[in-house]
């Protein structure tokens, strides 16, 4: 396609998110899509503002950021993770190390906080778990809610995690700016739009999804509306969804970061890696008497930006 001196206008399809009216937390990455999660999936995002914090990266869910942008984010089993900022002129690679971004220190609770933890972790929400009929773990349950009701409290849930969660404040990238025409930049925005991005869910499903695979998502920030979607390493995929990462892929590539880092499988020129199955173990509730453990008070510890 030819381009003369003045630009062509994009066009975005229907669909997105409205931007909120009212934000209460600030550091809520993917805010429109807050009611969508499920409880559990809520509090693994709201903790999401420590990996783009790290990169020094703002939360474009919010409100228009007064130009569009699109920003790729990826991480991989073997990859140090990466974001990249497509914007009318430019294009902005961060690449980070392999230190870890944030780690967990369970010795900041206390023996009690530590129990209930584990618990929580592998359970949340306690009160929708499913054990498939087994009476005896729900019995167990049901004593650890009459003895513990806070373990009912997602506000309980809340304060354990950001306890425990020490964020790497000298974490480190590399810095890559492009300038790309912007004949690169409305033919890779045609793309994106042209895949169905603005109408897919926040997350592609995937029937046979690898645990140590890679994953990405795509956010898109214009003044009208905000978009999510997010997908991840998949051995059957549908039309969509190849459309979808090779788009992305493409994205990478006007970054120069075509070749090593890969979304788009192409059996043909890229061997996928091959790992060894891990098994989990599953978690069984333990039966606590009343006068086992100590009973504690609970205080609510507000968060700070």
């Amino acid at each position: 396609m030819a381009f003369s001196g003045c630009e062509t206008a994009i066009h975005y399809p229907e669909g997105g998110y409205d931007y909120p009216k009212h934000v209460e937390d600030t550091n809520y990455y993917f805010y429109p899509l807050k009611s969508l999660f499920s409880e559990r999936d809520s509090f693994r995002a709201a903790y999401n503002y420590i990996y783009y914090q790290a990169f020094n990266e703002p939360n474009l869910s919010l409100k228009p950021a007064g130009e569009d942008i699109f920003r790729l984010s990826y991480e991989g089993f073997k990859d140090s993770p990466m974001i990249i900022i497509l914007t009318k002129g430019k294009i902005v690679a961060k690449r980070g190390t392999f230190e870890e971004i944030d780690k967990e220190d369970t010795n900041r609770l206390s023996q009690i906080e530590n129990f209930h933890y584990r618990i929580l972790h592998h359970s949340f929400p306690l009160q929708n778990r499913n054990y498939g009929g087994n009476y005896q773990l729900k019995k167990n349950r049901d004593s650890l809610i009459k003895l513990y009701p806070q373990l009912l409290d997602p506000a309980y849930f809340k304060y354990l995690i950001k306890k425990i969660t020490v964020p790497n404040t000298h974490y480190k990238y590399t810095f890559i700016e492009r300038s790309i025409p912007y004949s690169e930049y409305y033919r890779l925005v045609l793309l994106i739009n042209e895949t169905g991005y603005w109408k897919m869910p926040f997350s592609l499903p995937c029937e046979q999804e690898s645990t140590d695979g890679f994953g990405f998502s795509l956010e898109a920030n214009t003044a009208k509306k905000y978009n999510f979607v997010g997908y991840g390493s998949c051995g059957n995929i549908d039309s969509m969804q190849k459309k979808f990462s090779a788009a992305c892929q493409q994205i990478i590539k006007c970054a120069g970061l075509n070749n090593s880092i890969h979304v788009a499988w192409d059996s043909t020129a890229v061997s996928k890696p091959v790992h060894d199955n891990i098994i989990l173990q599953d978690f069984s509730l333990a039966y606590v008497k009343e006068d086992s453990v100590p009973s504690i008070k609970h205080t609510k510890t507000k968060h700070k930006k």
